[in-house]
């Protein structure tokens, strides 16, 4: 039986997908598919690399914005809850 795909597999496959177009648009910042997953993939490494384990929470400290997006789906993709 085929798994299922997680939230942040998803998430690479619409910036594989998106790739040099707008993925992420706020008033302040524009991000193309590749650099929504660039920046992802970073904060993902910056979290792991500050111990965050399979599970663990992370606290968000700002509003509905193009960084808010990239900073949920890189604890997602570091295992982060």
């Amino acid at each position: 039986m085929r798994r299922a795909a997680s939230l942040s597999q998803l998430f690479e496959t619409a910036c594989r997908w998106a790739g040099e177009a707008e993925l992420i648009v706020d008033p302040g910042r524009r991000l193309t598919g590749a650099e929504a997953g660039a920046a992802a993939r970073r904060a993902a490494a910056r979290l792991a690399a500050r111990g965050l384990s399979p599970g663990g929470t992370v606290a968000f400290l700002c509003g509905p914005s193009a960084d808010h997006a990239v900073a949920v789906f890189g604890t997602l993709a570091a295992g982060g809850a």
